[in-house]
């Protein structure tokens, strides 16, 4: 068992919290093609190509450090009240003043009013709520830990609708209202709206990882979590 952060954008983070979101799929770095160990070149184990070595999904997802009984915490976009100060005598690579951030312990999530997007250049040191990224998020100020439960290598066009749905889709969504039709059986409905998961979901994915992103195809690791609304260093090891 790992613990280690995991980041999400705004819309995710509220499908996490809504229990609509129990999956998501991370690009494999290298892709599985090019990875070598020890001279020998590894391949998921449902494609065995080349004379190249077959191991197991669990195993091609450990060696890039995924696995069931991993602890995940969310890192998310969220607001600090703090100010900006100089680093004494640090520089950033363009030989500029090296600056950090300052902030009080207490965060927030929802926007308080008079937000900072970043450090402002004519008055740094004058404390004010400020947008920090998910990225700059402490595991103390975590709010959602993730229980993987099920780690599967696949690519990425190979996602099923439902596992499409689980990714967080949004019911409210134009692309899925749209084929949400009047006079249409529940069975039928729900069978319309799965489709429509999966196309909503393409959409999701370019939009985070740019246009041509879905049709690149890449090798992911798709895990299957758990949602526990608490921070990870709270909820104990039984969990």
């Amino acid at each position: 068992m790992t613990d280690r952060p995991i980041l999400f954008s705004a819309p995710m983070v509220r499908a996490l919290l809504d229990g609509r979101k129990t999956q998501t799929r991370r690009i494999l770095n290298p892709q599985p093609y090019d990875f070598v160990t020890d001279g020998k070149r590894y391949w998921n184990a449902s494609g065995c190509v080349g004379g190249r070595i077959c191991v197991s999904d669990a195993d091609l997802a450990a060696l890039h450090h995924w696995g069931a009984g991993d602890r995940l915490y969310v890192r998310e976009d969220h607001y600090r009240f703090g100010f900006w100060e100089a680093v004494p005598g640090a520089q950033t690579r363009g030989g500029r003043m090296k600056w950090r951030f300052v902030g009080d312990p207490a965060i927030r999530f929802d926007a308080p009013a008079n937000v900072r997007l970043g450090r402002h250049h004519k008055d740094p040191a004058t404390s004010a709520w400020h947008k920090r990224l998910g990225r700059f998020m402490f595991r103390r100020d975590s709010r959602l830990t993730l229980i993987v439960e099920g780690v599967k290598v696949e690519r990425l066009q190979d996602i099923g609708d439902e596992d499409a749905r689980d990714e967080g889709v949004d019911r409210r969504s134009k692309k899925v209202r749209q084929f949400w039709l009047f006079g249409a059986t529940q069975e039928e409905r729900e069978r319309i709206f799965l489709q429509a998961c999966g196309w909503e979901y393409r959409d999701l994915w370019n939009s985070l990882h740019g246009p041509d992103a879905w049709d690149a195809n890449p090798w992911v690791v798709a895990l299957t979590f758990r949602v526990i609304q608490s921070n990870i260093d709270s909820i104990g090891e039984a969990a």
